[in-house]
């Protein structure tokens, strides 16, 4: 997942799609890669005495922001093998893996999904209640920043089964079930009789 100045994102993820080939290897094999590639990219466009002057911004210049969630499961055969791992890599931090050892990662506008996923999130949830609340996450966190937004996405990773896109008339059907989430918080607002 990337976050940030979205054609930059655009091309740091085509550029390390041909770098990541190995279908087989391990989050402890990718990582360090992707770590590495990103800051080497931005090395060399960014050097540290051409960084950038953001918008609306006053005082030193810096690097665009960029921020990448690698996710997924050491190699078979490995310690830990059906754990899963999720690492955030963000450019003012040149791309050091930071850990996300409490179940679930966010980037980009985060402040209403954190406070939503600290709420509903718990560990040991299902796969299936996993999807549906992510996409209420994102879904609800479009409906208060309009720098969120679009056709919504999604994939699962699996030990078993690795990275596996949710077909298209799944997450058409989310929409529906987050309407309904939604009417039932309100009526718990609500006087009864009223």
């Amino acid at each position: 997942m990337v976050a940030g100045v979205g054609e930059l994102g655009a091309t740091v993820v085509h550029r390390l799609q041909s770098q990541l080939s190995e279908p087989k290897a391990g989050i402890e094999e990718v990582l360090p890669k992707v770590s590495s590639s990103l800051a080497s990219m931005f090395d060399q466009w960014f050097p540290f005495e051409k960084f950038q002057v953001q918008p609306l911004e006053e005082g030193e210049a810096t690097r665009p922001d960029v921020a990448c969630i690698v996710a997924g499961f050491p190699t078979r055969g490995k310690p830990k093998e059906r754990e899963a791992e999720i690492y955030s890599l963000l450019s003012p931090l040149n791309f050091a893996p930071l850990l996300h050892n409490y179940g679930f990662a966010l980037s980009g506008v985060a402040q209403y999904a954190l406070y939503l996923m600290n709420r509903i999130y718990h560990e040991g949830i299902s796969l299936d209640d996993a999807e549906a609340i992510a996409h209420y996450v994102i879904t609800e966190t479009a409906t208060q920043d309009g720098k969120v937004g679009g056709p919504v996405r999604m994939a699962t990773i699996e030990p078993d089964r690795g990275y596996q896109e949710l077909p298209p008339e799944k997450v058409a059907q989310f929409p529906t079930r987050d309407r309904k989430v939604n009417e039932e918080l309100a009526k718990l607002f609500r006087t009864p009789g009223r």
